[in-house]
């Protein structure tokens, strides 16, 4: 039977190990020092050479010859545990292992044993946090008291599932996903060492498909390199390889981005019928336009490093530009809603299709949700002051004194401009002389909200940012909507001239009372105030019919 490559390239000594320079040096810093640890807990994405390192470090502290942290896999024990005769290196998998037997018999006895050959006895128990509960309590008590001469290392993908007391007594390493040109690298060192020419494409492209894990790159370098011509081209390489095409990625999104629908449907079709698979598709277009995201606000060229695009990063450029920051957001939006719709959709370019469409409209859809920010210090001061109030039914509201003292949460609404625009400086002043402006337009745009803003309070301004404080939650909800965030941001630009960030604050003392000395709200209508609870219906999702 023939070996996979990334077990006939499996890295034999530390240098080998690809991408993981800190524990690299860690690990070795301690073989040399004689400090090794009683129990590791190897963490990290997979393929991302966990086990490797873990056998590495078995080899290492048994090793008859060790030479500055380095085993030399020469000695007798290092070929013992190289060949998998030793008995006292322990490999377990917990994913199939899972249960409290298993771990009393085969880990927690054994342990007892001192070593029958080597100078040490290792446990490496791969995908640690699929052990139940009880098994995880049988392990924490060998772990706390470990028998001497005996190493424990765990490996897991998914370390939020380890108990904090297993990951407490272990020493814990996080391995990172391996950097794009780490990994082209090493795929070219295979590919030669196996006397195969492969065009850098086709490296670039088992790349990007790879996402940073070293063991699935092999992988398929594997099934790539089993087609068994010299020079291995891109196009042959697509037999194995899912298709994918930055550069049909690039033209699709330059056609969005002119409104030629009818161009960039035709394309993806043609892709379907030339036998690109749809799921990988989405997903590597989802990947280009985070790419372009983070360039937006980043405005880092490293972002397109696992694109293979680098001769084409003007062009990347202009289309960061063309789109801008909120209308990129939005057609992530609109790319993960199709990568959902795929799994069950009748017809596979439907949800392609439709991306396509709701990708070029001209105006951006609600989808961005408000970000939380906190109140300053500076516009705490002028919130009316008044003694602290016991609230019997609370509704996300504090008492005035809370609201000073301990820098309440807020939400901030706000539609960001595609392009840059002149700041604008507000003080409480102005926004008191515009307010029954404002109003006038936001009834003109959308009723319910002209009555939310009529109940609150106008409670600082500074900067670009508007504080207004409401005594219950639903109205702090609906100003949160994604439906109305944009057309908050409308009228506010409009009557001040630029774009305003509204936060919201809750408290009893925002409510309005017959001896509430404040007076820049503008009292509602009866009329107004006899649909606030088609308001609070609205707000909370359900109809008024449902709610009686």
């Amino acid at each position: 039977m023939s070996t996979s490559l990334y077990q006939k390239y499996r890295p034999q000594r530390f240098a080998d190990m690809v991408g993981q320079e800190h524990i690299r040096t860690t690990l070795q810093n301690e073989l040399r020092d004689q400090a090794v640890a009683h129990a590791y807990l190897f963490c990290g994405p997979r393929g991302t050479g966990k086990t490797s390192t873990a056998r590495l470090l078995a080899r290492a502290v048994n090793c008859q010859q060790i030479t500055d942290g380095e085993p030399c896999n020469t000695c007798e024990y290092c070929v013992s545990i190289l060949q998998n005769r030793a008995l006292d290196v322990v490999e377990i998998d917990a994913a199939s292992h899972t249960g409290v037997d298993h771990v009393r018999e085969h880990i927690i006895e054994n342990a007892r044993v001192a070593p029958s050959r080597l100078p040490w006895k290792v446990f490496i128990i791969d995908e640690v946090h699929m052990l139940s509960t009880s098994a995880f309590n049988a392990l924490l008590k060998t772990l706390e008291e470990p028998p001497k001469q005996t190493i424990f290392i765990l490996a897991t993908t998914e370390i939020h599932k380890v108990p904090a007391t297993i990951a407490s007594r272990c020493e814990r390493f996080t391995f990172h996903t391996i950097r794009p040109a780490d990994v082209v690298a090493r795929l070219t060192h295979i590919a030669q060492a196996e006397g195969v020419e492969v065009d850098p494409e086709v490296l670039h492209a088992i790349t990007r498909r790879c996402e940073g894990a070293l063991r699935d790159a092999e992988s398929l370098l594997g099934q790539v390199l089993s087609l068994q011509s010299s020079p291995i081209t891109l196009a042959a390489a697509r037999q194995v390889l899912p298709y994918s095409d930055a550069d049909e990625l690039i033209n699709l999104f330059q056609e969005i981005q002119k409104k030629d629908i009818a161009a960039a449907i035709t394309r993806v079709n043609r892709l379907y019928h030339d036998g690109a698979v749809l799921t990988q598709f989405t997903k590597d277009a989802i990947e280009f336009l985070r790419a372009l995201l983070l360039y937006s606000v980043q405005q880092d060229t490293n972002v397109f490093d696992y694109m293979a695009v680098s001769s084409e990063q003007e062009v990347l450029k202009t289309l960061v530009m063309d789109f801008g920051t909120n209308d990129l957001s939005r057609i992530i939006h609109v790319w993960m809603r199709a990568a959902e719709q795929l799994r069950s959709a009748s017809i596979p370019q439907l949800p392609i299709e439709l991306a396509i469409i709701d990708s070029a409209k001209e105006k951006p859809l609600p989808v961005r949700l408000p970000a939380t920010s906190t109140l300053p210090p500076s516009k705490q001061t002028t919130a009316p002051r008044s003694t602290p109030t016991s609230i019997g039914k609370k509704i996300a509201s504090v008492a005035p004194s809370t609201i000073r003292q301990q820098r309440p949460t807020t939400q901030a609404t706000s539609v960001q401009p595609d392009k840059p625009r002149l700041p604008i400086t507000l003080s409480i002043e102005a926004v008191e002389a515009q307010w029954s402006a404002v109003l006038e337009e936001m009834k003109h745009h959308n009723h319910g909200l002209h009555v939310t803003l009529q109940v609150g309070q106008i409670v600082a301004a500074e900067g670009n940012t508007v504080t207004l404080g409401f005594e219950y939650q639903f109205y702090q909800d609906r100003l949160r909507d994604a439906r109305n965030i944009p057309v908050i941001g409308t009228v506010f630009e409009k009557i001040f001239g630029g774009p305003v960030m509204v936060e919201v604050i809750i408290g009893k003392e925002y409510g309005k009372k017959a001896d509430n000395p404040v007076t820049n709200i503008e009292q509602p209508s009866e009329e107004e105030v006899a649909n606030v609870w088609d308001l609070a219906s609205t707000a909370f999702g359900q109809p008024k019919a449902q709610a009686e």
